[in-house]
Formats: C-alpha cells, structure tokens, sequence
C-alpha cells in the first residue's frame, strides 16, 4: 500500500512540479516536503496536507485514496517497455542471424561455437 508520502510524490512527478516548486506554492520547506515524501514525517498536520493537496489541484480525500488503479498503470506502461526493448534485443539477434546464414560454412561453425561458449557461461 502506497503511504501518503509515496502518493504525493507520485502526484507531484506527474504533474512534473519539482519539489522546490511545490515549496513555493505552498509555503512550506523543501525539507518538510522531501520528509513527507520519504515517509519520515508520519503525521503531518492537516494544514500541511491541505496546502499540499490545493497545490496540486485534489482533494484531501484523494490523497488518502487507494491508488491501485495508478499503480496498475505503471506496472502496465512498465511491463509495455519491457516487452518492447526485449522485443528489440530479439530482433537485433534475428538480423545477426540472417546475416550469420550468408557467411561460409566455417564462419558459421564458428559463430556457433561462440554462442555456444557464452550460454555455457551464462549457465554457470
């Protein structure tokens, strides 16, 4: 479960508002904010979370809120550019294939032998 420190952050880097930036708006420290936000202030008062919550455009309540759904959203965008940069990594290795195949016969031995030799210390 996401603390109240985690969802501010969250909020704020979503909004790209840095911390000094926040700090301004709301008249609070830097330190205060980042003690918040790295869960070493507990407590805040109710104030400090409604300067907070008005700086970046929600409601107290949605600060309290589960945020499930965003962190689904981030496991999915995550797992997208996963997906995508092993999806990559498979067609570069496909391409030095295709080009390995128009090599001779001994250049190939070779090539294999070399995959052969680091998935041996892969294993290992």
């Amino acid at each position: 479960m996401m603390t109240i420190g985690d969802k501010i952050r969250l909020l704020r880097t979503q909004k790209k508002i840095s911390i000094r930036k926040l700090a301004e708006i709301t008249g609070l420290s830097k330190s205060t904010l980042s003690d918040i936000e790295n869960n070493k202030s507990k407590k805040p008062t109710i104030d400090t979370i409604s300067k907070i919550a008005k700086a970046l455009e929600i409601s107290i309540s949605e600060l309290f809120e589960e945020t499930n759904l965003q962190t689904k959203e981030n496991i999915q965008q995550i797992t997208k550019e996963k997906e995508s940069e092993s999806k990559n990594h498979s067609e570069v290795f496909l391409r030095s294939v295709a080009r390995a195949k128009e090599r001779p016969k001994e250049v190939q031995e070779r090539i294999a032998a070399f995959i052969d030799l680091i998935l041996e210390q892969e294993d290992n």
